[in-house]
């Protein structure tokens, strides 16, 4: 675990016992896993899923990368794994064309569009979200204090910040507007 380079996942307890479960998952990442961050094998989540929803996550789950750098078919065997695909605004996105890791917006919406169609065919469900880490538009000051305050070494410091405040529903629905749905 501490040579592989960890991917971001959502998980949420659906029941009961998965909230016992998400616990010990936690748990665990802290403690029995922790290298540089909390990290948690899948054979651990497998052993403990009972009850837990897991989501495709950011830009930084193994499904958005899989569907940016290897193509459809890579994404699609990734996907199979997660209960849901998770999808955000391009403004999100932002950092990866900051860094050339996506081409341009057209090449986002692509994938973004990909990422739909893969739940789709593997009859997920997929869900937008805002990837909120704060609530206004204005509070992006107090998340830049404290990315800045851990510095160079948190790859947030290495580009812009995306605006991820809590989105309005009409605001979401302004974001996925290329989609046409």
């Amino acid at each position: 675990y501490k040579q592989a380079r960890p991917a971001h996942a959502v998980l949420m307890a659906k029941t009961q016992a998965g909230l016992k479960n998400l616990f010990k998952l936690v748990s665990a990442s802290m403690t029995e896993y922790y290298y540089r961050t909390p990290r948690l094998p899948k054979s651990r989540l497998d052993a403990l899923r009972e009850g837990i929803i897991v989501g495709s996550a950011c830009s930084s789950g193994e499904v958005f990368e899989a569907m940016m750098q290897k193509g459809y078919e890579e994404a699609r065997s990734r996907a199979k794994y997660y209960d849901y695909i998770e999808v955000m605004p391009k403004a999100v996105y932002a950092p990866l064309l900051e860094r050339e890791l996506v081409q341009d917006e057209k090449a986002l919406e692509e994938i973004i569009a990909n990422l739909v169609k893969l739940g789709a065919e593997l009859g997920k469900p997929v869900v937008a979200t805002g990837d909120a880490h704060y609530l206004n538009p204005v509070d992006s000051i107090y998340r830049k204090i404290l990315i800045n305050s851990m510095g160079g070494a948190n790859p947030l410091n290495r580009s812009k910040l995306p605006d991820v405040h809590f989105r309005s529903t009409d605001e979401m629905l302004k974001a996925f507007a290329f989609l046409g749905a």
